[in-house]
């Protein structure tokens, strides 16, 4: 098995009080937990960014990539999740060793 890197950005910061604050203060490098929640009325594939237990966004965007980051999370090869930066998550994805492992490119770049 190999490990693919996906570099994904947060929305929704403005719906959850001290996100913002809580993104831009939080190291570069912090583990952050990635939480489903397929019981969203917007997104069955909704991937909720949690840090130290505050919900601070949603992976952007939630049709193209939330539908595969979730089968990630509900299959367990999801081996690590990161900030990498105030608006960008780095998720390491196990993969077969028949899919490319190169490292995505950012999706939502207007709100990195």
């Amino acid at each position: 098995m190999a490990i693919r890197q996906l570099r994904l950005g947060v929305v929704g910061q403005r719906f959850h009080p001290g996100a913002d604050k809580k993104l831009a203060e939080t190291p570069i490098g912090t583990a952050i937990d990635l939480v489903r929640e397929p019981e969203n009325k917007y997104d069955p594939n909704a991937v909720a960014v949690h840090i130290d237990g505050q919900h601070c966004g949603f992976i952007w965007p939630p049709k193209a990539q939330a539908v595969r980051l979730a089968a990630n999370i509900d299959g367990g090869s999801v081996r690590a999740a990161t900030l990498g930066g105030k608006n960008l998550v780095l998720v390491d994805v196990e993969v077969g060793d028949d899919e490319p492992t190169q490292e995505e490119e950012p999706r939502g770049d207007k709100y990195l």
